[in-house]
């Protein structure tokens, strides 16, 4: 989640903090931290098995405190497995937040 500082007030994206800039304190606005480049396709492992994200996707900007969601490709799954992996943008690192992956029943693996 992106945080903003407008003054006294701190406001996160997506949600309503009750107050906002005014002209004192609007220049004051700025990105905490350094953005990410996500890079894409990503394959992930859990206890042994794979997952793997579509491999037509491209790199992702994220900005500094932003997560990504990314779930695994339906048409490798049944030779990968099944799941989704979630990414954090901290300071400029990309860090795995949380991932699952199993296996597929009927999968040759």
């Amino acid at each position: 989640m992106k945080k903003m500082i407008l003054g006294a007030c701190v406001l996160l994206l997506g949600m309503s903090a009750g107050c906002g800039p005014d002209e004192k304190t609007a220049s004051q606005t700025r990105n905490l931290g350094s953005g990410c480049t996500l890079l894409r396709p990503v394959t992930w492992t859990v206890l042994g098995t794979t997952c793997v994200e579509d491999q037509n996707a491209t790199n992702t900007q994220m900005y500094d405190g932003e997560y990504y969601q990314i779930f695994a490709d339906v048409f490798v799954s049944s030779i990968f497995g099944d799941g989704s992996v979630t990414y954090q943008c901290s300071n400029g690192a990309i860090i795995q937040t949380s991932a699952s992956c199993h296996k597929v029943i009927g999968s040759i693996f």
